[in-house]
This record gives C-alpha cells, structure tokens and sequence, in this order.
C-alpha cells in the first residue's frame, strides 16, 4: 500500500485512537499471556525489572512512537517499507530499553538467565568469562527478552494495524462512491 495524503490522514486517526483506546498495552498484554516465553513478565506485576519504574508494555509503546513519528515526518514510501524500517529498530529499541543499573538488572535476574539459556544459547558460545561481568550477562539477557518480544509486538501489530487501516480506507471509498453497508 503506497501512501498518498488520504492513507496519511487514516494513518493519523488510526494512530490516534490506537493511543486512546490504549490498544498498545493490550496488544502487548495479549503478546505476554499467549506465549509462555514472556508469561513471566507478568504484566500484572507492573514492573519486571526491578527499581525502575518500568514495564514491558512502554517498550511498545516506545516502538509505537517511532513508529508514529516516521508517519507524522513521511519516513516512507509505503506501508511495507514503514514496517521494514521498524523493524530494523527492533535492536535499538530494545538496546535503550534495557536497564543500565546493577540494582535493576539483578532484580529477576534468575528469570532472565534462565530465559537467555533457553532461547539464546549462542550468547555464551562467545562468552568470555574472565572478561565478562555478570551485569553484562543480566543487560544482555535483557536485551534479548526486550528484543524477542518486540519482534512479536512488531508482527502483531503489523497484522492489527494493516488489517484496521485497510477496513478504513476501504469504508472510506465506499463513503465516497455512496455504497452504504
């Protein structure tokens, strides 16, 4: 789908009540339930690391406003190549999300070495042990249980997104030809 100024116009009121209707939260509490990699995030405890006032649900919704600002600011030339561009900013969303704090980092820190051994074995494959503090064990296993949820939040709201967007455009060019549903 190209963009031309009525796809920007539904892109902003989708935007717009995407951000009302708090759907980013739901999409994100919909991707922790249904996928027992993130169950434990618990998204009902508020905050699954620790000190910081944090919680899985404000990496969507920081993936949700790069993604606003690339439509606000005409990043792309189609709704592909939007959801491409997002995509490859899954790891720098992911990278400035993780926390930086030894306190922060040790809270849950069994989960996460527990999640970074059962999905990401290649991490220790170079793994360094002399040279490696366990911070940065914790702040990659971060990374990476950031960085696998983003991209099912991405895929899942590509899906929601795309099918909301085309439901409105093509109820708008019934409205126009005068077709009632």
């Amino acid at each position: 789908m190209n963009f031309d100024k009525e796809w920007d116009f539904k892109a902003w009121d989708l935007i717009k009540k995407w951000s009302n209707e708090y759907k980013i939260y739901q999409l994100a509490k919909k991707i922790s339930t249904k996928n027992n990699k993130f169950d434990w995030l618990n998204l009902n405890n508020l905050d699954f690391t620790g000190c910081r006032d944090y919680e899985i649900d404000l990496v969507g919704e920081d993936y949700f406003e790069r993604f606003s600002e690339k439509v606000e600011y005409d990043k792309a030339n189609s709704l592909n190549d939007l959801f491409e561009q997002m995509e490859k900013q899954i790891p720098y969303i992911a990278y400035d999300n993780a926390n930086i704090y030894d306190e922060d980092l040790e809270f849950q820190s069994f989960e996460k070495m527990k999640y970074l051994i059962d999905n990401h074995l290649e991490y220790f494959e170079t793994f360094e042990p002399e040279k490696t503090s366990t911070h940065n064990v914790l702040r990659a296993a971060e990374q990476y249980i950031i960085e696998d949820f983003l991209y099912e939040f991405h895929n899942e709201f590509k899906k929601e997104f795309t099918k909301e967007l085309e439901k409105e455009l093509s109820l708008e060019e019934e409205k126009d030809l005068g077709i009632e549903m």
